[in-house]
């Protein structure tokens, strides 16, 4: 068999293994070779951008910092084990000052952590979690308007999936006092 055929052979036997493992759901997950745990965020008052301080994650309470361009607005985990992961954002108070035309509550608050949680059910997941923070005035007190989009495979990993939402509101100057972002189910 000359080199040409040899090449073709493997070639072809390489693409039909690809194709059987997209094919096959389970093993496609299990094999996926890229981050598994995707999230995008986007910050913002008046419609105008905002740019965190710091972004971080940890994984069952041990700590990990992704490498993160600001600029691109999304990190990535590899790994994704199944459990509990801590995803946060820290906002500068001085920063919002600033861009609310000198708000004077935010020179008497601390920066903000704005941390959410994720608990991976399964560590072959490929998932997307998209969160919004967006600030807003009412009544005269400073609040966070947040929303976290959670796209996932289904549990029979028929290579379908589901996506939950959640929202929440909290008052600015109480936003360290919390582990996690309250937030609701919005699908029900």
């Amino acid at each position: 068999m000359n080199k040409g055929k040899k090449i073709g052979i493997s070639l072809a036997a390489f693409v039909l293994v690809c194709l059987m493992i997209y094919a096959i759901k389970p093993v496609y997950y299990r094999v996926y070779p890229f981050n598994r745990l995707t999230v995008t965020y986007a910050i913002s008052y008046n419609g105008e951008e905002v740019n965190c301080k710091e972004t971080y994650y940890s994984f069952e309470d041990s700590d990990h910092t992704p490498a993160l361009n600001i600029g691109k607005r999304s990190f990535k985990i590899r790994g994704s084990n199944y459990g509990m992961y801590d995803i946060g954002f820290i906002v500068d108070s001085k920063l919002l000052y600033g861009l609310t035309d000198y708000d004077e509550t935010f020179l008497a608050l601390d920066d903000f952590d704005f941390r959410f949680n994720y608990f991976n059910t399964n560590w072959w997941h490929i998932t997307d979690i998209d969160i919004y923070i967006e600030f807003v005035k009412i009544d005269g007190e400073w609040y966070a308007e947040c929303r976290q989009v959670i796209t996932e495979p289904d549990i029979d990993e028929s290579g379908k999936t589901h996506t939950n939402t959640y929202k929440g509101k909290v008052l600015l100057k109480e936003i360290n006092n919390y582990k996690y972002i309250p937030l609701s189910d919005v699908n029900d």
